[in-house]
């Protein structure tokens, strides 16, 4: 099932209890469901135990913090969408999140609508992937000027028929029925020598004179 046949799932963790309150409540009344977490403890068996479509983390957690937790998340879980928010408005900050692996930043104190506006194109994002990957799966192979690509297999191959030999012209048959024609086209058919020709024709020639 697509994201776009069902609301999408939002793990929300942050361990303000106030900031988790209004995450959860403002994206629930917007179509979203929303499960929220205090620590960071709890991810990786929520994510065993429900499909999550998009990952709010704050930065600073008691334990391991939202950037190591992003790391290992990013590695286990290439596509998933990771916001990432943080209580402080340092550059390096957020340099380093979106080096280890965040889609998007937020600094607090921030607004629910524009996070919500934020999480709305990292799903639209990922809808698009998701409907690219279905199409290449459907799609086994593309061909294109001779040429055939087999996407299941990565197999780029050449669909070129080998070349025929040229049909034998009909006017040969002709020629059998005469022993004097026939040897004039068999001298024909050594063109890579002139002489070849003159002297086998002139032959055929003569002997047509010795038998007058």
């Amino acid at each position: 099932m697509t994201l776009a046949a069902m609301s999408a799932h939002v793990l929300a963790v942050d361990d303000d209890p106030s900031v988790r309150q209004m995450i959860a409540d403002y994206l629930g009344d917007n179509d979203l469901r929303v499960t929220a977490l205090a620590s960071g403890k709890d991810i990786a068996q929520t994510m065993e135990r429900e499909i999550v479509d998009l990952l709010v983390l704050d930065v600073r957690l008691p334990g391991e913090d939202g950037m190591q937790i992003a790391r290992h998340l990013r590695e286990q879980s290439p596509g998933l969408p990771i916001i990432m928010l943080t209580g402080r408005k340092d550059e390096a900050d957020r340099v380093m999140g979106l080096e280890l692996g965040a889609d998007d930043y937020l600094t607090k104190p921030f607004s629910p609508r524009e996070l919500l506006a934020r999480i709305r194109a990292l799903l639209r994002r990922a809808r698009a992937q998701q409907s690219v990957a279905e199409g290449l799966q459907k799609v086994r192979a593309y061909r294109f000027a001779g040429w055939e690509l087999n996407v299941r297999l990565r197999r780029l191959s050449s669909r070129a028929a080998p070349t025929s030999r040229s049909p034998i012209p009909s006017s040969t048959s002709s020629l059998r029925s005469s022993p004097h024609r026939s040897a004039c086209s068999r001298a024909t058919s050594c063109s890579a020598s002139p002489g070849c020709i003159t002297t086998r024709c002139t032959t055929a020639r003569s002997t047509r004179r010795s038998a007058a």
